[in-house]
């Protein structure tokens, strides 16, 4: 009876020095990826030229694209990648259609 009480307390050290063995020669678990970062929208093409306001009438904003002069109203569309939104006495905002990004172009930069 002493003999099957040592062999079970032999047997279950061996089980556990095999344990702990196959678990120092398994392979490292990966480390999780970094979290991929948001989307970001371009930097605005645009510079601020001016606007005109008349009574009853939408207002009217001036871009300069490159060497493109663009007349556009809030709501408009320019090409399939931005919608002029709103304007404020400060700035105009745009939404970057392609990732829902609003973006806003300060009034003060003319230069």
């Amino acid at each position: 009876s002493a003999n099957s009480i040592r062999a079970t307390s032999i047997s279950t050290r061996r089980a556990c020095a095999d344990a702990a063995a196959s678990s120092a020669h398994a392979a490292p678990e990966a480390a999780a990826p970094a979290p991929e970062p948001a989307p970001e929208a371009p930097p605005l093409p645009f510079r601020y030229l001016g606007r005109v306001e008349e009574a009853g009438r939408p207002t009217v904003v001036f871009l300069a694209r490159d060497d493109e002069v663009l007349a556009v109203h809030p709501g408009d569309s320019i090409d399939s990648a931005y919608r002029l939104i709103r304007l404020n006495d400060d700035e105009v905002y745009f939404l970057y259609r392609p990732l829902k990004i609003e973006q806003a172009l300060s009034m003060g930069n003319t230069t």
